[in-house]
């Protein structure tokens, strides 16, 4: 089965070149979505072994959710992985 990535950014073009970058020629499987929100949803219904995003801002969506539910970080990037 191949691993599962999920992007979340809120820009298209990022989440677009990201995916492109993770899908060639590779294993992986990956799926894209605009928001924490979004994030949460797809994860309860289609769990993944990786996630990446992009906090553009303190304060931001991301201060309130974290899909790997870990406590909330303040203005970062980055990612979780799931066991």
């Amino acid at each position: 089965m191949p691993k599962r990535i999920l992007i979340v950014d809120d820009d298209s073009n990022i989440r677009r070149l990201v995916a492109l970058a993770l899908t060639d020629d590779t294993p992986y499987e990956v799926s894209d979505v605009s928001s924490a929100e979004a994030a949460l949803l797809h994860i309860s219904r289609h769990p993944v072994d990786l996630y990446i995003h992009r906090s553009a801002h303190a304060g931001d969506e991301w201060d309130r959710v974290d899909p790997a539910g870990a406590p909330a970080r303040s203005g970062h990037s980055g990612g979780g992985v799931y066991d």
